[in-house]
């Protein structure tokens, strides 16, 4: 069964449901979810970065488009369509690359975007990066709903943090807010983001 080819001409109903990418340095979360935010379908991979971008991006949309299969055939002639894709990394989005993402050798030639709209099938992709997502999760639906100013920490494969005012999350001039996996721990430091190090994760990150 081919998904659901969105071109954005269709309106989502409550019958349907996105799919979720949630890509981290040792592992890759996805699934379907109904329009109240309900899991239908999950998976979840390893990401086993040191083989790559590209192993990464194969096994993760061919992953995707068989959840989205299985969550048409459960719901039916009629039941719904997949009408977005959502996707989280580390890192800084742009549309040609992700930046400050060392965890994935090759990340930064990655067009996130264009992949998963091409590979899926779906016209509505959104790719954003993984802390500043869940930051504005909690504060939508979470810790920090009603929290203001408040900050987010996530500390994992990678260490960042989001910082969230007014009920929104800075992102920063250039995207980079909140990376401070790549802040000098001292003034011992010479060698930081413009070498490709990240002094800080490097020192304490899981």
């Amino acid at each position: 069964m081919k998904p659901f080819m969105n071109d954005g001409s269709h309106n989502a109903s409550a019958h349907d449901f996105v799919v979720a990418i949630d890509f981290g340095g040792t592992k890759i979360a996805i699934a379907t979810a109904a329009m109240t935010g309900s899991i239908l379908k999950q998976a979840r991979l390893d990401t086993n970065a040191s083989h790559g971008a590209q192993q990464v991006l194969k096994r993760t949309t061919v992953t995707a488009q068989a959840l989205i299969e299985r969550t048409l055939v459960d719901l039916g002639e009629g039941g719904g369509q997949c009408v977005a894709v959502g996707v989280a990394t580390p890192g800084v989005v742009h549309d040609n690359g992700v930046l400050l993402s060392p965890n994935i050798p090759g990340w930064e030639g990655v067009s996130l975007r264009e992949t998963m709209r091409s590979e899926l099938h779906i016209a509505t992709v959104v790719a954003e990066n993984d802390v500043k997502a869940a930051a504005m999760a909690e504060v939508l639906w979470g810790a920090l709903k009603g929290a203001d100013p408040a900050v987010y920490l996530s500390l994992g494969t990678g260490i960042a943090a989001a910082l969230v005012i007014g009920g929104r999350v800075v992102t920063g001039a250039h995207g980079a807010s909140g990376e401070i996996g790549y802040n000098l721990r001292s003034v011992l430091d010479h060698s930081g983001a413009e070498h490709g190090r990240a002094p800080l994760e490097e020192a304490i990150g899981g």
